[in-house]
Formats: C-alpha cells, structure tokens, sequence
C-alpha cells in the first residue's frame, strides 16, 4: 500500500487451560505466547527508553518468555511441531509412542516437562476440584509447558490425526479449478500431473498455522505502534459490580501487567506532566522571597518554564 497507513485490530482467545488441554489448546495458547512476548518488549522497553532519557541508572531483567515460544516453533533442533509434522509423514500413531518421541527429543528444554504420575495425579486433583469433575488421563500420554501465564497439561490424544490436512487430492483439485479466484487461492499448491491433481507441498495443519502466525507477527505486528487493551474477567458468575480478587490478580499476573507494575515500582513510580509539576511547587521558587506569593519573577520563570516543556 505504498505510503498508506492503516489500523488494524487483532482480537484473540486468551490462555487456556481446560479440564483436558489437546490440539486446539496448544495452538491458542502458542498464539498467546508469542503475542505475550510482543506484549514483554514492547511495554518494557518503553520503561527503559524513559529511564535512559531521564537518566536513571536502573538493572532490571525483564521477563523472557521467548524459550517457550521457540519449543513450539524451531525446526533445528526440532520443535514440537516439527516433531509432530514428522510423524504425520512417517503415518505414526498417536498416543504414548508420541508423547515418548517428544520426551526423547525436549526433555532437556528449560519450559519442557515430561509427564510423570505423581504430577499428572496433583494436576488431575487440582482440576476435579475446580471444575467438579473425575478426570482420568494416562501419563505416559501427558507432557507439561511451563508457559509464561502458567504451567498446562496437554494430552497427546488425536494430535496425529489433528494434524493432518486430509482434503483428498481430486478434491483439492476440483477446488483449485473453480471459477471463484478466492476459491482458487486457497489451493494454488495443487497442480495437475497429467489427468490427476496433485499438492506440491503438503503441509500439517501445524505448520500451516505456525507459518501463517509467524507472518502475523514477523510482518505486521513487529513492525507496527502496538497497543494493548487486557481484558480482565471480574467474577466467575458474570455479575456485574462484583469482583473476586483472586480472580483478578490471577488474570493481571498472568497477563505480564503485574511485572511491569513492579519494574515501573522499582525504576520510577511516580510521575507527574512538567506544567503539573511547576504549578503545584512554583512556590518553592518563590519561598525565599515571600512567604504568601511568588514574585514576578519566579512566577515568570517558571510560565517560561511550561512554555518550553511539553
């Protein structure tokens, strides 16, 4: 679009951790990530920025949440979806030879764990008592992300068959030889080979979406002026005027906005506009001259002052 500017709107599902986190979990909750991640170097640097203009010397290590996005997303060595698109090609099953894959190849990866039976129980017990239920899940098909909002449980059922984008060729060829162009677009990788059509490039559902994801991210988002609106659900019951504290800190804390309170806390807490500032202690100015009003002069300077300042 040249010079043209635009707005843009993203709206996305927040971080899930469900009774049973599977397939569609894992992709809502990499999306979160990486856009939490976004989120850390946007609103922290910005705290910086303004610490190295006033000239305040202050250390802080900012959240890194970038190790969980990579455990997702890296092909060298290989991710989980990597992992994943691998075994869709080989035709392997899901289950615990899957899960077993994944601990072999992440076990040594900081936000990796895998599952295990005392972990697995505590979690399964922690979920019947919040959600009323009696799960029942097989560690050996569990594996554990320590994501940047919290620590979920994912279960390795039907990731395989998730996985596969299984449209079948003749299919995809009497799609991508419809008369919509939009139609069309969707399967411009599908090419005929004689009478039979064939995808050049068959793709996971994984790699489809890591790839569409990273363009939304590496693209766009990094390159545009972000800003974020959290929100933050007040109760469990949806009534309004009531907010249950727990609740609400849980959602703050998991949303980075309570370590960008506590760095903004630690670096400079308060802050005050410079024409606010000189209206409420122009009198400081003028104290050695009269104590009930400034002078003309320190009035002056400091109405020079405002002008000068933004």
């Amino acid at each position: 679009h040249g010079d043209m500017k635009q707005i843009g709107l993203l709206d996305i599902f927040g971080f899930e951790d469900m009774p049973i986190n599977g397939f569609e979990q894992m992709f809502i909750n990499l999306t979160n990530e990486w856009i939490q991640h976004l989120f850390n170097n946007v609103m922290f640097q910005k705290e910086l920025d303004i610490y190295h203009e006033e000239d305040i010397h202050f250390e802080y290590k900012r959240p890194d949440n970038w190790p969980c996005v990579s455990l997702f997303i890296t092909e060298k060595p290989a991710g989980i979806i990597k992992i994943l698109q691998d075994r869709c090609l080989q035709g392997g099953a899901d289950g615990a030879k899957l899960a077993g894959i994944f601990h072999l190849n992440l076990k040594d990866h900081a936000s990796y764990s895998a599952g295990d039976p005392q972990m697995v129980q505590k979690i399964v017990t922690a979920k019947d008592q919040k959600w009323k239920l009696k799960l029942r899940l097989k560690y050996e098909e569990c594996f554990l992300v320590k994501h940047f909002a919290g620590d979920v449980l994912y279960t390795v059922n039907e990731f395989v068959s998730k996985s596969k984008d299984s449209l079948l060729d003749h299919l995809s060829g009497l799609l991508a030889g419809s008369s919509n162009e939009k139609v069309q677009s969707f399967f411009a990788d599908c090419t005929l080979d004689g009478d039979s059509p064939k995808v050049k490039d068959e793709k996971t559902i994984g790699q489809n979406f890591r790839n569409q994801l990273r363009a939304l991210m590496e693209d766009t988002l990094e390159k545009s002026a972000s800003l974020f609106v959290r929100c933050i659900k007040p109760n469990a019951k949806m009534s309004p005027g009531h907010f249950e504290e727990e609740l609400v800190l849980e959602q703050l804390t998991c949303g980075g906005v309570i370590a960008a309170l506590e760095m903004r806390n630690a670096g400079l807490p308060d802050r005050m506009e410079f024409r606010n500032f000189v209206r409420e202690f122009w009198t400081l100015e003028a104290a050695p001259h009269s104590e009930d009003r400034a002078p003309s002069g320190a009035a002056s300077g400091a109405s020079q002052a405002v002008a000068r300042r933004p």
